[in-house]
C-alpha cells in the first residue's frame, strides 16, 4: 500500500493487519458493492414466534432456585470464565479510557474494577476461580494494563487474566484514498467487537481457556454495570443447552439497537441498521444487549461475519470504517434467548454510553454491588455486606 507509511505499515501489523483483507473491502467499496445499502439483510425477515425468547424466572421463585444452585454448581467447578469487551478508541469520554473511568463520586472504583471484583467476590464464595479475559484497543490497552498493574490486579493473580487486542484498520476518504489528520497521520480504529471470536482464537485465548478447564464464557460490554456473573443466568444457559445464550432486555421508549428477528426462518440478532425499511421495527418488544454466554468450544471455528460500511465524521470530515459486529455470530449458533429485567436489584443493562449517564449509573451501582463500595455510597435497598445478586 503506496499510501501508507512502512512505519504505519509496521504500526498497523502489530495490531494483525491483513493488507489483502483490508485492499478486498476497500476494492468492493470502490466498485459499490460494500455499500451503506448493501447493509440490509436479504431474505424473509418475521419478528420472533412465541416461545423464541423466554423471561428469566422471578427471583426467589422455585424455577429460579433451581437455575441459581445450576449455576452456582458450574461456578464451583471452575467451568466459567468473564469475558470483557474494553477495545473502541476511547472517544465518548473525550479520550479517555471508559474501563477506567471512576464510577461513584468519592469512590476510585472503575467499571472495570466494579466487574472483576464482583466477580471475584462470587468465585471466592464458590470456593473456585473465575478467569478473565478482556478485549482491548490499541487506543485502550496500555492504559488497562497500567490501571491493572496500579491496582495489583484486583488483587487476583495475574495469571488469572488475559489481555488481547482487537485488529486495527485505517480510515479512508469517501473516495476510497487514506484519510490523515489536520498533522497528515493516517486515522486509525477498532473494526467492531466482532473482533473478539477471531481475535480470540488468534491470540491463543480459546486455548488459554481450555487449559484452564473453561467451558463457558460469559461476554459483555464494560460498560455495562448489569452484566455481571449471575449464577441464575449461567443455569438457564446450562438448561437450555443452546451453544450460545443471548441477553434481551425489555424495549423502553427511545430504545435503538439490533433484536432477535427470523432471518429466513432462522432466530438470530439483527442490527437495527440492517432491517429492510418497510419492516416495522416496533413490532419486536425486545433488543439485544450485547451480553452472550458462550459454549467456549464452539468459538473454536472461522465465522464468515459480514464487514459493514460504516459513515463517520472526524475532525469534521467525513470517514469511512469497515466493521464486523458480534451479534452476528447467532446467524451461526444454536441460540438460546434470554429477557432480562432491566430494573431492580435483577438489573442485567444500564449501559453508561457518555459522562451524562453516569449519575444514574451511580444509582445503578449502589443497588448493584453494595458489598464492594464504601459504606457512603451505598443503598437503602441493599446494605453493605447484602449480596444483590
Amino acid at each position: 500500500m503506496t499510501e501508507l507509511t512502512t512505519n504505519e505499515l509496521q504500526f498497523l501489523e502489530e495490531f494483525g493487519f491483513q493488507e489483502n483483507l483490508f485492499q478486498e473491502l476497500r476494492a468492493r467499496f470502490m466498485s459499490g458493492k460494500l455499500s451503506r445499502e448493501h447493509n440490509t439483510v436479504q431474505g424473509r425477515v418475521e419478528p420472533p414466534q412465541p416461545g423464541d425468547t423466554e423471561a428469566l424466572p422471578k427471583r426467589g421463585g422455585a424455577r429460579w432456585k433451581r437455575l441459581y444452585e445450576r449455576g452456582m454448581a458450574e461456578i464451583r467447578s471452575g467451568r466459567l470464565a468473564l469475558g470483557i469487551l474494553n477495545g473502541g478508541m476511547a472517544t465518548r469520554f473525550g479520550g479517555v479510557v471508559k474501563g477506567i473511568v471512576p464510577v461513584m463520586d468519592g469512590a476510585d472504583i472503575s467499571f472495570l474494577e466494579l466487574k472483576i471484583r464482583d466477580s471475584r467476590s462470587l468465585a471466592q464464595e464458590c470456593g473456585s476461580r473465575i478467569p478473565i479475559v478482556i478485549m482491548n484497543s490499541w487506543a485502550t490497552g496500555s492504559a488497562t494494563r497500567e490501571h491493572l498493574e496500579a491496582r495489583d490486579y484486583f488483587n487476583l493473580p495475574p495469571e488469572d487474566y488475559f489481555l488481547f487486542n482487537q485488529y486495527l484498520f485505517p480510515r479512508l476518504l469517501p473516495d476510497g484514498s487514506i484519510f490523515r489528520d489536520a498533522e497528515r497521520q493516517a486515522s486509525y480504529y477498532g473494526p467492531g467487537h466482532g473482533d473478539f471470536p477471531i481475535a480470540l482464537r488468534d491470540s491463543g485465548g480459546l486455548e488459554w481457556l481450555s487449559r484452564r478447564g473453561v467451558e463457558h464464557l460469559l461476554v459483555a460490554n464494560v460498560d455495562n454495570l448489569g452484566a455481571r456473573v449471575d449464577p441464575a443466568v449461567l443455569g438457564f444457559y446450562l438448561e437450555k443447552g443452546a451453544s450460545t445464550c443471548v441477553e434481551l432486555a425489555p424495549k423502553w421508549p427511545g430504545d435503538r439497537g439490533g433484536c432477535p428477528a427470523r432471518l429466513d426462518g432462522k432466530l438470530q440478532v439483527v442490527e437495527e441498521f440492517r432491517f429492510p425499511p418497510d419492516f416495522d421495527q416496533d413490532r419486536i418488544k425486545v433488543f439485544n444487549c450485547n451480553t452472550f454466554t458462550f459454549r467456549v468450544d464452539s468459538l473454536d471455528r472461522q465465522f464468515p461475519l459480514t464487514w459493514f460500511c460504516v459513515h463517520k465524521s472526524v475532525g469534521g470530515q467525513q470517514v469511512i470504517q469497515f466493521e464486523r459486529l458480534i451479534g452476528q455470530l447467532t446467524a451461526f449458533q444454536d441460540c438460546s434467548y434470554l429477557v432480562i429485567p432491566r430494573k431492580g436489584p435483577g438489573n442485567r443493562f444500564a449501559p453508561v454510553k457518555t459522562p451524562g449517564d453516569l449519575p444514574q449509573a451511580r444509582q445503578v451501582a449502589r443497588l448493584l454491588f453494595p458489598h464492594l463500595l464504601p459504606a457512603s455510597t451505598g443503598s437503602a435497598e441493599a446494605g453493605p455486606g447484602q449480596s444483590s445478586r
